[in-house]
Order: structure tokens, then C-alpha cells, then sequence
């Protein structure tokens, strides 16, 4: 579970970073899609944490599998928290310009 802790917050940090500019090619004001991140990142790390101990102590599923599984459901949830609130993109993903 430490090491789903620290690969959470490693990878934040460039993932803000490649989402606003590359993906969403968001020019709203830095600080307040920062603040909105950090919230939705704080939210699916416990979201990611408790999925995976529920599918692990819970249902007896294996470590690998439960981590597949957990991160599946976790990407496309966040996904779609970026794409419609923190960036704010209705009308599909939007590359650099």
C-alpha cells in the first residue's frame, strides 16, 4: 500500500502538467486548476487505496489483479472529473493547438 501512496504523488505532478497542456490544452489560470487537482488527486488516492483493500482483504482478489482493476476504474473516473470540471473541455478532448 506505501508504494500506491508514493507512486500517487510522483506521478501527480506531471500528470497536472501533461493534462493542461497537452490534453485538455487548458488556458484557464494556473492556481485554480492546481487547487482543483490536488482535491481530485487527494480524492482517488483514498478512492484507489480503499478499492484496492476492499478487492484484496474483501474479495481474496490478488495483489495484480486488484491493482489492474483499481487503476482501470480510477483512469476513467478521473478522466472525466479533468475533462468536465477541473479543465473544463464539454465538446471532447482538445490537443495543443
Amino acid at each position: 500500500m506505501t508504494a500506491n501512496v508514493v507512486a500517487r504523488v510522483i506521478s501527480a505532478g506531471f500528470n497536472f502538467f501533461v493534462n493542461k497542456k497537452f490534453v485538455f490544452a487548458s488556458d484557464k489560470p494556473f492556481l485554480k486548476e492546481l487547487g482543483g487537482y490536488i482535491l481530485l488527486a487527494s480524492f482517488s488516492l483514498t478512492l484507489n487505496t480503499l478499492i484496492l483493500m476492499g478487492l484484496s482483504y474483501g474479495f481474496g482478489i490478488g495483489p495484480l489483479i486488484g491493482k489492474i482493476i483499481t487503476e482501470i476504474g480510477v483512469f476513467f473516473f478521473n478522466w472525466f472529473v479533468q475533462k468536465k470540471v477541473i479543465f473544463g473541455q464539454e465538446k471532447g478532448v482538445h490537443y495543443v493547438k
